[in-house]
Formats: C-alpha cells, sequence, structure tokens
C-alpha cells in the first residue's frame, strides 16, 4: 500500500506546472501550482519539500522577486531528489511504472 501511495506522488504535475509558470513569469499560475505543491508534499509527508514550497509560495505572494530564482531552484532540486527516491524504491521493489 505504501508503494501505491508513493508512486501516486509522480504523477502529480505541480512541480512542472510551477516552474511553466514561472518560465512564463505567470505569477497567478505560480502561486496556484506551488500552493498545491506544498499541500501534496504535506500529504505525502515530504517535510522538507513543503518547507521550502511553503517559502518560494510566500516569495510569490510577497513579491520578494529577489528570493524566487533561488527558491525555485531548492524546490525543484528538493522534487527530483523525492522522485529518484521512489523510481529507486519501486525499482528495487519490482514496480514497474
Amino acid at each position: 500500500m505504501l508503494q501505491k501511495f508513493l508512486i501516486r506522488f509522480l504523477d502529480e504535475p505541480c512541480c512542472a506546472e510551477l516552474n511553466d509558470a514561472l518560465g512564463r513569469h505567470d505569477r497567478d499560475a505560480a502561486i496556484k501550482a506551488v500552493h498545491t505543491l506544498t499541500g501534496q508534499a504535506r500529504s505525502f509527508g515530504f517535510i522538507r519539500l513543503e518547507k521550502k514550497s511553503a517559502a518560494l509560495l510566500q516569495a510569490l505572494r510577497g513579491n520578494r522577486d529577489e528570493e524566487i530564482t533561488e527558491l525555485r531552484y531548492e524546490v525543484t532540486a528538493e522534487y527530483i531528489g523525492i522522485v529518484q527516491a521512489i523510481r529507486s524504491l519501486a525499482s528495487e521493489l519490482g514496480i514497474f511504472m
């Protein structure tokens, strides 16, 4: 059951939507995506991702542009690390995605 729960996280498009919105300079879409990502991270128990996403959300809401680029990098790096860990676990368990 835990495996299926974790693998569901891989289907979440929030991080891709966030980076797409930031690339288009669409602050409203970025806020929506990072808000969703923060909630998903909380739901899945990914505390570091939750904290970094929440910080990015606050930077976006506060128009603190000088912080957004670094926080975007931190959120994306944390997300990629989680995805890699889930895929590695799935591989070890013989779960095909």
